[in-house]
């Protein structure tokens, strides 16, 4: 079995079992009824929803329709809203995908070339500034961070609004907050896979050949370190998919985070099942991506 078909194979296990767990998961958490039904009401009309609902049958037969659905394509009707789960996530998906690109770019046009540039001047003002930076990034919490940025650009200087979307500028503040969760490490990881390439033989060959100090580094350095770096710029891609579940709360920003907030506070099983199959799945196609991307920039990953 060739290299791509296996990890394609080990995505496959994942999703499935993130499938199941998230069925089994949700059901920990109690049972919605109640809170469906509402505190007056009576037998029968809880019986009359569990059954709506297929509460009333064995919890096997329960996850043998669940999986059947989420063949289909079908992850059922929100409990509340009986809007189909899928439409409702559909409805919101765009929203969070631009964020999370918006996200993706600020952190890499902004952490790519601080990491290299670190590297390049290492134990300079720099060097020592962009680290400094880096460790106060990793110990900010998200929230604080957007509240800060809230008090400042929307109550200080109103430059920018408060919350929601549909222009540019309800972007740049969750934007730049939620890129604060990868910032800090891709430009770590960066700056550290260029210094040891940099102390490599190939470098000094390089160099030995006449070749400039920025030809060696975007050429040949650059270019070795960056299985390390992509590996990071993947992992933080998820670490953004979580992340923006608070970032979308903090800025009241209509996406999968403020649903998913909203279905777990009334145990809204359908859309919460539907949001981890999604977002996993997701994050797994993310990975599987990287694989592949590795054996493009290094075939000796393929053995």
């Amino acid at each position: 079995m060739t290299y791509a078909a296996r990890r394609l194979l080990y995505a496959l296990l994942v999703v499935f079992l993130v499938v199941t767990f998230s069925f089994f998961l949700v059901r920990l958490t109690g049972d919605p009824v109640a809170l469906i039904a509402g505190a007056e009401a009576t037998e029968a009309q809880i019986r009359l929803i569990q059954q709506a609902l297929n509460l009333d049958k064995p919890l096997w037969l329960q996850y043998a329709i669940y999986m059947g659905e989420v063949l289909r394509g079908d992850f059922g009707r929100s409990f509340f809203t009986t809007l189909p789960a899928m439409s409702m996530i559909l409805q919101t998906l765009p929203n969070s995908l631009l964020l999370t690109l918006v996200a993706f770019a600020f952190a890499v046009v902004v952490a790519l070339p601080v990491g290299v540039l670190s590297a390049a001047r290492p134990d300079s003002p720099t060097d020592w500034t962009a680290r400094f930076v880096s460790v106060l990034g990793q110990c900010t919490p998200v929230f604080w961070l957007g509240i800060l940025m809230m008090l400042l650009f929307s109550v200080k200087l109103r430059w920018l609004p408060f919350g929601g979307a549909g222009t540019w500028q309800h972007l740049v503040m969750p934007g730049l907050t939620l890129s604060a969760v990868m910032v800090p490490v891709v430009v770590q990881v960066t700056r550290s896979a260029l210094l040891e390439a940099l102390r490599q033989d190939y470098v000094r060959t390089a160099r030995s050949k006449g070749l400039t100090e920025l030809q060696v580094l975007l050429k040949h350095a650059l270019r070795n370190a960056s299985i390390p770096v992509v590996t990071v710029l993947g992992l933080r891609l998820g670490f953004i998919v979580g992340g923006a579940i608070v970032t979308e709360t903090v800025f009241s920003y209509p996406g999968l985070g403020r649903l998913a907030v909203q279905a777990v506070n009334h145990r809204d099983f359908p859309i919460i099942q539907a949001l981890l199959v999604i977002v996993s799945t997701a994050v797994v196609a993310i990975n599987l991506m990287l694989d592949w991307l590795y054996t493009l920039l290094d075939p000796r990953v393929r053995a």
